[in-house]
């Protein structure tokens, strides 16, 4: 048997297998050399890599690497190992890297971690940035720009990229630049798993952060990388100071920012399939607390804001505005609201709370429509400027307003329904010299305001309005011009400027005009000019402007007192006008109006009033001191109707009833029509008096003729008949116990002149029996005469009666002058004095045969009939002169020539016809004679007179007379 030859040692598959082994096993030293060495090379070039970048004390304690799991760890790092306050640093960061997708071309990082980091973040006044220990230079120093990606698309399929998950614990952010400074927190953030061969697949994400103190948290889900890009989210702040961004608001002359913010919002973001362009919506609550601002012209004490609602936005191809809408609940509340402005001088404050449910639109790129439906309320409202001081103020509106607004017109269309109350106000008008105020103001209103270029009857209004305390004052005179406790307007409707109508229209307890110096010769002086207890016009319209129309116009217990002062100027108007007098002197001239402004005015405004009502207890004071004395007359118990007051029909009538008690026991009555608004004033109305006290307007008397009134009441009926601008008038006056007396002897020879005889002569003349006096006096005229005055034409009317009036009584019984020449009847003359009484009416004389003295049948049946008419008349005196004539002289002559046997001379016998021959004059003893004569004709009619009936001391007798003259004849004169 042949034993095997051993094998070489140095045979070639031996040494192959060493050599493997050998390659092998330096293989894997040197892989385990390079396990080892890895985590110091990371160490080192993350150190390196800080360190080019400005970092050269940074360090990493640890680096775990593990190639197998793909895990890679670094633990405490830090920016500079020798500075104290760490500006980068991190106690942890982890990521891990899954190999087996490489071979797909895919790189996976199944997880990023940073735990326990701080970091830095600085930018300077250069823009400069400062990351950590980073130094990084802004854009204008670095002068370098991105350079574009010059990577073409080689049609290889490209590498894709993943992530598991990015973890981020305790981060801790601090950022400053020179305005601001943010310190953040991130207590928890974490990133779902991404990966771009899924795009599809839906990426969480959540963050739990704090800045400022504010805590900041949000979670979702996103597909940031598909076709259709999309995500959702909640996002949650609590108390996030708003404060830090006050340096940044500085230039805005910001000098103090406050306030917390919040939110609890869902937010969501959605890609449209067909543009491709995304839209969004946010739905949730977002609120401002505690907040308040300092501007140097405006601030703001105290404001809360929240909103509660859904926004959605959609953006919209080719630049097209986007498309949006908003549906929520708004609340703002904001307190010691302030404002100014230096340059005008004007400020403004106050408080405002708004609660508004709010629903907007933009559909189209044309349309916009809007709602707001709640509540404003304004409170401790002030302004003030150079012309308007608002003292004190507040509004409330509770109601609906909407919109709808179109690109194409500048001027949107507004809706608006509800309730405005202003319930208390305080106005100065500064440069006009008023002051407003009132308590409560209240209006349920609706409103359309049309589009711009609609029709204007499209712009509408429908309110109903109640103010109550209203007080307007006069601030330079301090005193109240009107004072309202309500005013309400019924169901005002208004259709464009062309048709506004109310049903109802009312004030009630209006004070007109503070009279601070209240009459005491009244104790029925009010403490205003003009006050009512109720005003009420119903069923108002304006047409166009050009025509006012209402059924009726009520006014309740009216209190109004007429002052006129000294200068002939009304109380009233004064108060009214406080800056005329500064301005400039008052000339009490007003500047007419032209002809063509009023013809205009006339012929272009329509105003028609069904009826017009004076009701309950009314009154009217009118006080003249314009007169000496001065005039004060009231009229009480007043009522008035008037129907049918239309300027637009001239031929129609308007029919006028009215009663009223004058002074203390008078009374007025007036019923009739009248025709105000045709071409020609026509009038028919019928004007009665009772027991009218005539002392209270002697101040008038006085100016007129210089009489006054001693005493006096009239009663009558003036008859106002006016006929195409044609006065045909007449008074029917009855006077009772009306004594008057000149004040100045000039007065009384004034008015002489005018009647004939003095104004008190005159009225004892018409003075009935029983103390009356009945006058009828026409007054006629033409309103189209420039000479027309009416208290002219009344005055002479007047004098032109007590002329009639005198005569004609009289006139059955003649009447003469002095020469003894007959006048017609109805006649009127003047004497000289007669026993130094004043003038007399006086009759034709009675004439005597010469040397008789008896009355013959005939005379006296005439004093009979004299006596008569007297009776009627108690306050007239007859005057009874006796006279002797050259006729009566001759007789005695003659008597005494002849014998004793006292036969009568033929020629004496006579009738007095013949003119007697010129004789010696008369020596003493025989104008002794003649006055005999002549006393004993007066004693004679006088005592037939008595005889008659006339009382003895209603007869006065003159001194016996003889007059010389040839032409003269005995006879006894008769006056009154």
């Amino acid at each position: 048997m042949t034993e095997p030859k051993p094998q070489e040692e140095s045979s070639p598959p031996l040494k192959r297998r060493r050599r493997l082994w050998w390659i092998l096993a330096g293989l894997v030293i040197a892989t385990i050399i390079l396990l080892a060495a890895t985590p110091f090379a990371i160490r080192w070039g993350i150190e390196k890599a800080l360190s080019d970048q400005g970092a050269p004390n940074a360090q990493v304690k640890d680096v775990d690497f593990n190639p197998f799991t793909g895990v890679l760890v670094i633990k405490a790092f830090r920016g500079n190992v020798q500075s104290e306050q760490q500006r980068l640093a991190a106690v942890q960061i982890q990521a891990q890297i899954d190999w087996f997708p490489l071979w797909q071309k895919n790189i996976y990082i199944p997880e990023i971690a940073l735990r326990d980091v701080d970091l830095h973040l600085q930018r300077d006044d250069n823009g400069s940035w400062t990351i950590g220990e980073l130094n990084l230079p802004s854009e204008s120093e670095s002068g370098k720009k991105p350079e574009e990606d010059e990577d073409k698309a080689d049609g290889k399929e490209p590498w894709g990229f993943g992530i598991g998950q990015v973890a981020l614990e305790n981060v801790r952010i601090h950022y400053r630049d020179p305005k601001i400074v943010v310190n953040a927190r991130v207590a928890n953030a974490r990133l779902g798993s991404f990966e771009t061969w899924s795009p599809e697949q839906a990426t969480p994400f959540d963050l739990d952060l704090t800045v400022n103190q504010g805590r900041i948290r949000l979670e979702g889900e996103t597909r940031p990388l598909s076709s259709h890009p999309e995500a959702s989210a909640r996002l949650r702040i609590d108390q996030l100071p708003i404060g830090w961004l006050q340096p940044l608001l500085e230039e805005h002359s910001v000098s103090q920012l406050s306030g917390n913010f919040d939110t609890d919002l869902q937010i969501a973001m959605k890609t449209d399939q067909e543009t491709s362009l995304p839209g969004f919506s946010v739905e949730g609550s977002i609120g401002l607390d505690s907040a308040s601002l300092d501007h140097s012209q405006a601030g703001i004490g105290h404001l809360e804001l929240t909103w509660d609602g859904k926004t959605k936005v959609r953006l919209l191809p080719e630049e097209a505005p986007p498309e949006w809408s908003v549906d929520g609940d708004l609340h703002l509340l904001s307190e010691s609201l302030q404002w100014t402005d230096d340059v005008t001088e004007r400020s403004a404050g106050g408080d405002m709370e708004l609660t508004q449910r709010i629903c907007a639109q933009q559909k189209n790129q044309e349309a916009l429509e809007a709602s707001l439906d709640g509540s404003l309320h304004l409170a401790g409202l002030n302004y003030r400027d150079l012309q308007v001081s608002l003292k004190r103020g507040s509004l409330t509106w509770e109601g609906n307003v909407a919109l709808e607004h179109s690109t194409r017109k500048p001027q949107p269309a507004i809706e608006a329904q509800g309730t405005l109350a202003v319930p208390d106000l305080a106005l100065d008008l500064i440069e006009a010299g008023y002051g407003i105020a009132q308590q409560k103001f209240t209006a349920d209103i609706k409103v359309e305001v049309p589009a711009e270029g609609a029709p204007a009857e499209q712009l509408g209004l429908a309110a109903t309005l109640s103010l109550e305390g209203l007080d307007i004052s006069n601030l330079r005179q301090e005193s109240k011009l009107l004072q309202l406790e309500r005013f309400t307007v019924t169901d005002l409707d208004m259709a464009g400027m062309n048709s506004i109508g109310a049903a109802s229209i009312r004030l009630d307890n209006l004070r007109a005009v503070e009279r601070k110096n209240r009459e005491t010769l009244s104790t029925h002086a009010p403490d205003a000019v003009l006050s009512s207890g109720r005003i009420e016009l119903t069923q108002a319209s304006l047409k166009e402007l050009k025509a006012l129309r209402t059924k009726e116009l009520q006014i309740e217990d009216l209190n109004a007192w007429v002052l006129r002062d000294k200068d002939g100027r009304i109380e009233a108007v004064q108060a009214l006008a406080p800056s005329a007098r500064e301005d400039g002197p008052d000339t009490g001239v007003q500047e007419k109006p032209s002809a063509d402004a009023e013809t205009d005015s006339e012929s272009h405004f329509e105003f028609s009033l069904q009826r017009f009502l004076l009701a309950g207890d009314n009154r009217i004071d009118f006080i003249d001191r314009s007169v000496t004395p001065e005039v004060h007359q009231t009229l009480s118990d007043l009522s008035l109707e008037a129907t049918g007051i239309d300027n637009s029909k001239p031929g129609q009538d308007t029919r006028i009833t009215a009663k009223s008690h004058v002074g203390e026991h008078g009374i007025l009555n007036l019923d009739g029509s009248l025709n105000p608004f045709g071409d020609q004033f026509s009038s028919d109305l019928l004007l009665k008096l009772r027991n009218i006290n005539l002392s209270a307007v002697d101040g008038y008397l006085r100016k007129a003729i210089g009489y006054r009134f001693k005493s006096g009441r009239l009663d009558g009926e003036i008859n106002g008949q006016v006929e195409n601008d044609l006065l045909d008038s007449n008074l029917d006056l009855v006077f009772a116990q009306l004594e008057v007396e000149a004040v100045r002897e000039e007065d009384q020879t004034e008015a002489s002149g005018e009647l004939g005889v003095p104004l008190g002569t005159a009225l004892n003349l018409v003075r009935d029996s029983d103390g009356t006096i009945h006058l009828d006096i026409p007054i006629q005229g033409d309103f189209n005469d420039p000479a027309f005055r009416i208290g002219k034409v009344v005055r002479t009317a007047v004098f032109q009666t007590l002329k009639k009036g005198m005569v004609s009584y009289y006139a059955p019984l003649g009447a003469s002058l002095l020469t003894g020449a007959a006048l017609p009847a109805g006649a009127i003359w003047a004497v000289g004095k007669l026993y130094d009484m004043a003038t007399t009416l006086r009759f034709d004389p009675m004439l005597f045969g010469p040397g008789e003295y008896n009355p013959t049948e005939q005379q006296q049946q005439k004093l009979k009939e004299m006596a008569q008419l007297l009776q009627d008349r108690p306050d007239a005196r007859l005057v009874v002169c006796g006279i002797a004539a050259p006729p009566d002289l001759e007789v005695l002559r003659a008597e005494r020539a002849e014998s004793q046997d006292n036969k009568k001379d033929e020629g004496a016998a006579s009738t007095g016809e013949s003119k007697p021959e010129p004789s010696p004059p008369a020596s003493e003893e025989e104008k002794q004679a003649m006055y005999e004569l002549a006393r004993q004709r007066a004693g004679t009619v006088q005592t037939s007179l008595i005889e008659a009936g006339i009382a003895e001391d209603r007869i006065l007798t003159c001194s016996p007379d003889y007059q010389s003259q040839q032409q003269a004849q005995p006879r006894v004169e008769l006056g009154i």
